[in-house]
């Protein structure tokens, strides 16, 4: 599947580009109106497109697909027996490309830009980095817009809502949430709760600040970040660093959270988790109370992190049940 660009493809792919854009305007396509996305380029895009191309798939095409926008293209994921699928999409929404109308445009960091063309989109979804090194050659294609995927998480979606022509959509999911939020505040109660996210992955040791859904649910349920995320936050560091497993005892908190794979191709769960664990840091357990008292909460990282009105309440309902009443 993997798209390389070189000297004799690539001018060929954005002749035909061209081509189909001379020969049916974006204005001949329907109403347009102007949009700046993360980048300050200042596009114009399809009132209320009819294909969308997703770069991103456990990002922009679960959100799209959540909001019932037309994505009819999207980047994904490839299984070791070369089978692609859409990761979290999948698991979240039962939706893949053997299942759907969504045509397989790559994977991940490997766009293969003449599947995308074939696609026909009148709208490409990125993030900055599926669009970086092939800006130009995706606008070649349809209007592209690069929204920022640092935001905060809600920020994010509103923009992918905004741009589909469905914030409709997700004003009313919105709401919801913010529903469940406050009935879940009153199931749990006045607290002082804190919590941190370390993970052992391939025998290295890594700190989260910020974890999709997963972190943005903690912070809405008043739960209060300590150690090393903590401190990245402060400093402006979103997502993870790698850091020494002799840090990993300073990491103790009333919660800790950590996350296993369950991804199609996959040998994950919690089992593989804990031999992660055990290799990076052996006395990983006796280190943290958390984990010696049984507050060591381990989620499936397709629900954990891709944030989406789903995810989101489904993280609601797992925090609950594990704090509500202690």
């Amino acid at each position: 599947w993997r798209y390389t660009l070189n000297r004799r493809t690539l001018p060929t792919l954005l002749a035909l580009a061209l081509l189909l854009v001379s020969v049916v305007p974006l204005t001949a396509q329907g109403e347009t109106r102007e949009y700046t996305d993360s980048l300050g380029r200042t596009v114009e895009i399809p009132v209320q497109p009819q294909r969308i191309q997703s770069m991103q798939d456990n990002t922009i095409t679960l959100m799209l697909v959540e909001l019932g926008a037309p994505v009819t293209s999207s980047m994904g994921r490839v299984n070791a027996d070369g089978t692609p699928f859409l990761r979290s999409v999948n698991q979240v929404y039962n939706v893949d490309f053997d299942n759907s109308d969504i045509q397989f445009t790559g994977a991940r960091g490997e766009p293969n830009l003449e599947l995308i063309l074939a696609a026909e989109p009148d709208l490409i979804i990125s993030d900055p980095f599926s669009a970086e090194e092939i800006l130009p050659e995706l606008e070649a294609i349809a209007p592209v817009l690069v929204l920022d995927t640092v935001a905060p998480a809600l920020e994010f979606y509103r923009e992918v809502a905004d741009v589909s022509g469905y914030l409709d959509v997700y004003e009313a999911r919105l709401a919801g949430y913010e529903a469940l939020i406050e009935d879940a505040n009153g199931w749990i109660g006045d607290h002082d709760y804190t919590y941190s996210m370390p993970q052992a992955s391939g025998g290295q040791f890594f700190i989260n600040s910020t974890y999709g859904a997963l972190s943005f649910v903690l912070d809405d349920l008043g739960f209060t970040i300590v150690g090393e995320g903590a401190a990245m936050r402060e400093r402006g560091e979103l997502f993870s660093q790698q850091v020494s497993p002799e840090v990993l005892p300073e990491q103790d908190a009333d919660f800790v959270f950590d996350t296993y794979r369950i991804d199609s191709g996959q040998n994950g769960g919690p089992q593989v988790w804990a031999e992660d664990a055990q290799e990076v840091f052996p006395a990983y357990c006796d280190a943290l109370s958390a984990c010696r008292e049984g507050r060591l909460i381990l989620l499936p990282r397709e629900f954990a992190f891709p944030t989406s009105f789903r995810t989101m309440e489904m993280n609601v309902h797992n925090q609950d049940s594990h704090v509500s009443g202690l």
